[in-house]
């Protein structure tokens, strides 16, 4: 149930390719099957860091994200975006959440119920 959400100050050329491409990144990391990752894009956001753009904000809700984790997630997201965006990664930030499982629904139930 991985859910990534990416907000950009770029304009976005094909944000159904970068989904795909940043689903892919997501699911491989995290052994996951693709139909479970969930990835929403956003571009032209009013967004600077300094002061400035380009750059991008990640928010990665999973439940149980391993913290030992979120430094190969870092640099396997920003090396997508590096690629797919050509944004600097010292232009990215990224929070990784882990939402126990009561916490988060899906098709009428929790993670806990399943």
């Amino acid at each position: 149930m991985p859910v990534l959400q990416l907000r950009t100050s770029l304009s976005l050329p094909d944000p159904a390719a970068l989904c795909r491409v940043l689903t892919a990144t997501l699911a491989a990391l995290l052994e996951k099957e693709e139909r479970w990752v969930m990835v929403e894009v956003e571009g032209d956001r009013h967004l600077t860091l300094g002061g400035q753009g380009p750059c991008a904000l990640l928010d990665l809700r999973s439940i149980g994200a391993d913290p030992a984790l979120a430094a190969r997630l870092s640099a396997a997201l920003c090396e997508a975006l590096q690629a797919e965006l050509g944004i600097d990664p010292e232009r990215v930030f990224l929070q990784v959440h882990a939402p126990a499982g009561p916490m988060f629904g899906w098709n009428r139930q929790t993670f806990t119920e399943l």
